[in-house]
């Protein structure tokens, strides 16, 4: 069976999942939690990584390195994006744009810069419940 990674910046975030887990055991991984445990019938490893895309990546590693993780999910990463959003809903890219590094798409960050120094996005634009997509067109 597939075991599933589950990382989110903060404890808050993850919280809710390792209260769904049946059979929940904690370990440390220098000073986190990682919770492995049963959602239904599927095998799931959860933790809090922190703040940044370099300690997601660490926890990420270390999940895929411990726990033998096929899939990864994070959690959290898509808040304050669109104020219609609310906690709880769930938002998939269509289109991910890191904004410090570029390959590939240098017309999209341009795009993204703009309208982010201009305010943003105006509601229902970046998906959710006021419209598709990520806005980035």
């Amino acid at each position: 069976m597939a075991v599933i990674g589950v990382v989110g910046a903060l404890k808050q975030e993850i919280k809710p999942l390792i209260e769904a887990m049946d059979d929940a055991e904690a370990s440390k991984w220098g000073k986190r939690s990682v919770y492995k445990g049963m959602i239904g019938a599927r095998q799931v490893v959860v933790a809090s990584c922190g703040v940044g895309k370099v300690k997601a990546a660490a926890c990420t590693q270390h999940l895929i390195d411990r726990f033998s993780v096929e899939a990864v999910i994070c959690t959290g990463a898509a808040g304050a994006i669109n104020p219609r959003l609310g906690i709880g809903d769930i938002v998939i890219s269509e289109k991910v744009l890191q904004h410090d590094f570029v390959l590939g798409e240098p017309a999209l960050l341009k795009k993204f810069r703009k309208r982010w120094s201009q305010g943003g996005w105006a509601p229902g634009e970046a998906g959710g419940r006021g419209g598709e997509g990520s806005g980035l067109r």
